[in-house]
């Protein structure tokens, strides 16, 4: 059997297996993943530097899109790796919880029509797109074996979202719907980056771009490096606040979100020394994680804060500068810029200098610029939102994580409820 195109579908033929996989037919000629109109965005994450590797070993990444679909790709990532990495097989399926996968739900993905897939280091790659229905919010599992070893490569440090891994002697069990083969656990999420679905021509993506605050991190009040484990798989990062609203408005249609925060991220400057998982800069990463995905018409904004607590500190006008730029590459890709002002963290004394006079002093003139003389197309003014009445530097003991720099779920809650869902463009249809 031969490789067909549809309309909407453009990839390998399948016969069904036994347990009711798709095991895929190879005609390379007919495995254009470009040939399927109007991709966009349904999950997504920010990728930094790994500090693990992995060998011979399957990894099953949970997912929760915040779109829905019933046809689509994923894409791999070795972004960071400095080496080759290899993955015999890749299948995406639905989870039943604890790492197991509902029954006759696993499908192998193809790259090219071929069920195994070398990326170089630096490389990602799109797999050959399937017909895969799943709702918004609903958890999916991508399993992957890597093939001899990974090397350092790339991962999404807080994922907030347990995944599974099998140990090395239990061989590719990317096809075991059972979850007990996979004995260890991780909440963060290795080389899956992105789910992409075909979408109507009036859907648009927002993305949130920004650094722990987008990334949903709820501290345990000892450490800003710690989460509390109450929130891990609950999916309570603002931007999943956001997609919920929209989805109670009637517009969970009409929009994707999603979320391009990673915790420690800088705008100006790359990952502090000693935490690589911090990431590239954001106006370095801009291009990759924002501009070039695809269907993004809006973005909110929230970077600059790390700058000034971390070291080396940036100086507020570094920062304005950096959102200065970043706000005209924005716009030149005809994206609607929401910017986010800096929340209030007077009194933080923890991973470096973010509650200093001097840093409370430069966001309060990075805020005065960025409602007064900023370019952006919205301002998001998020600050006295949860900000302290009696000192409005710091924030209010009901939204405070414990930290004095994290919101806690209810703060995230706060901050979403805010947002002018009528702040959104979405795409410009043609008349």
């Amino acid at each position: 059997m031969l490789c067909v195109s549809a309309v909407l579908l453009a990839a390998c033929g399948s016969s069904s297996r036994p347990d009711g996989s798709a095991e895929a037919v190879t005609d390379p000629s007919s495995c254009d993943s470009t040939q399927t109109r109007n991709w966009l965005g349904a999950w997504a994450n920010a990728p930094s530097l790994a500090e693990v590797e992995h060998a011979d070993q399957t990894l099953r990444i949970i997912i929760s899109p915040r779109f829905f679909g019933d046809t689509t790709r994923i894409q791999l990532s070795n972004r960071f790796g400095t080496q080759p990495v290899t993955f015999s097989s890749v299948y995406i399926g639905k989870h039943a919880g604890a790492g197991s996968l509902l029954a006759g739900s696993n499908h192998r993905l193809t790259f090219d029509c071929a069920d195994s897939v070398t990326l170089a280091a630096g490389e990602e790659r799109l797999s050959d797109p399937i017909s895969f229905t799943f709702d918004s919010f609903e958890e999916l599992a991508v399993s992957m074996h890597v093939d001899g070893v990974s090397g350092g490569s790339n991962e999404h440090r807080r994922g907030l979202q347990t995944s599974y891994v099998a140990p090395s002697e239990a061989g590719d069990v990317t096809n075991e719907t059972d979850g007990s083969v996979f004995s260890e656990t991780t909440t963060a999420s290795f080389f899956v980056n992105r789910i992409d679905v075909v979408a109507a021509d009036n859907v648009g993506v927002i993305v949130a771009f920004g650094d722990s605050f987008t990334d949903g991190i709820v501290t345990t009040g000892g450490s800003t490096l710690t989460p509390d484990p109450a929130i891990i798989d609950q999916n309570l990062r603002y931007p999943d606040m956001l997609a919920r609203r929209l989805i109670a408005a009637g517009l969970g249609n009409r929009f994707s979100v999603l979320n391009m925060g990673i915790g420690g991220n800088r705008l100006v400057s790359d990952a502090m020394p000693g935490f690589p998982a911090f990431g590239m800069s954001g106006l370095n990463r801009l291009a990759i994680d924002v501009i070039d995905m695809p269907g993004v018409t809006d973005v909110l904004l929230e970077l600059g804060g790390n700058d000034l607590g971390l070291v080396p500190p940036a100086t507020s006008d570094q920062v304005i500068a950096g959102l200065q730029t970043a706000i005209e590459r924005l716009q030149a890709a005809d994206i609607n810029v929401i910017l986010v002002t800096q929340l209030p963290c007077s009194g933080v004394v923890t991973l470096g200098g973010h509650g200093t006079p001097t840093a409370v002093a430069f966001r309060n003139e990075i805020n005065e610029w960025s409602r007064n003389e900023s370019a952006a197309d919205v301002l998001l003014d998020w600050h006295p939102i949860v900000g302290d009445p009696a000192n409005p530097d710091a924030l209010a003991p009901e939204f405070d994580s414990g930290d004095r720099l994290h919101p806690n779920v209810a703060g995230y809650q706060a901050l979403a409820d805010v947002i002018d869902l009528n702040a959104f463009r979405g795409p410009r249809l043609s008349q």
